[in-house]
């Protein structure tokens, strides 16, 4: 990667693009939009390791990536490429499926250019392109920031998760009534979700997305899953010390062997609870339609039967109104 190509005002005519992206959709998508602007060349990748070893191969303008791939991913991919010599202040345009506005903020903070959702507008990425291009790599100043900001996310996730057990352990010892803190475990959670994400650490990121989905039914569901509270309790807490290993040995993707073994493991309880929870949802909910419908017979007959008599009586013409 030697520097950026000079391009057109209004195409990317002499522009090699990295597209890593595993997502064949969005892969056609953008393939078909940079074409269509004289984009030089796109290199193609679905893999992280694999397309640091092509930033070094070849002359690379702008990376376009989706922040959820195979390890590195998210921000350890972002961070991997910042440490490279060419990769620096290379422009980056992330595109995802995720919606979580705090994500994108960490993304901008770590130097990517711009955050598009998916399902991508192609008038969308080539303007952003075209602006990434014209701005070019990074100002002087914004690069040594990069690694400072990726190891304040390395330390901060611990921290939090730290915070959550603390929580789950007052709950599971009976110090905190679990109604009071389900809300904030939800938000907690959700955030633990985001940061494990963003660096990197596929399975963190799993588990606590569904253990998120755990509580965030108990809050929207409270009278129906109140029974099951003291097992969801239980479960987050062995989900979070797991967590907290994962974090604090920094196993990022699968995880390895470790991450098998408790995929083995924990994965099953946490689906098979949620969907005893989909079950009882499903049914709670079918029972109430039932009885909505028959309520809504019951009201048309009534209205049927005063219909009728008060026709009868209108036109009975001995009474008098």
């Amino acid at each position: 990667m030697s520097g950026t190509k000079r391009t057109g005002a209004a195409d990317l005519n002499g522009a090699n693009v990295l597209l890593l992206d595993s997502d064949p959709r969005a892969r056609t998508t953008v393939t078909a939009a940079l074409r269509g602007v004289k984009c030089s060349d796109i290199v193609l990748s679905a893999d992280g390791t694999r397309a640091l070893e092509m930033l070094a191969e070849r002359e690379i303008a702008l990376v376009v990536m989706d922040i959820r791939m195979p390890e590195p991913a998210g921000l350890a991919f972002l961070r991997r490429l910042r440490q490279t010599p060419g990769g620096t202040t290379l422009p980056v345009i992330i595109i995802t499926s995720s919606e979580n506005p705090e994500e994108a903020c960490h993304a901008r903070e770590l130097g990517a250019f711009a955050w598009l959702m998916k399902p991508l507008e192609p008038a969308s990425l080539v303007s952003c392109a075209l602006a990434a291009l014209r701005r070019g790599r990074l100002r002087p100043g914004e690069a040594p920031m990069l690694a400072a900001l990726c190891e304040k996310y390395e330390q901060r996730l611990p921290t939090a998760l730290e915070d959550v057990a603390h929580k789950a352990s007052r709950v599971k010892g009976g110090h905190l009534p679990f109604n009071v803190c389900a809300e904030e475990m939800v938000r907690d959670l959700n955030a633990l979700r985001t940061m494990s994400g963003l660096l990197g650490y596929t399975l963190v990121e799993d588990i606590c997305s569904q253990t998120h989905d755990l509580h965030r039914a108990c809050v929207l569901h409270a009278a129906l899953l109140e029974p099951h509270q003291m097992e969801v309790t239980r479960l987050t807490h062995i989900c979070i010390s797991l967590m907290m290993i994962l974090a604090g040995k920094r196993l990022r993707g699968s995880a390895g062997p470790a991450g098998l073994l408790i995929s083995e493991k924990v994965r099953p309880l946490l689906l098979n609870l949620l969907a005893k929870f989909d079950e009882l949802i499903s049914d709670a909910q079918a029972k109430a339609k039932e009885a909505s419908d028959a309520m809504a017979v019951r009201r048309a007959e009534i209205e049927t039967e005063a219909w009728r008599l008060k026709r009868v009586v209108t036109q009975d013409s001995k009474l008098k109104f």
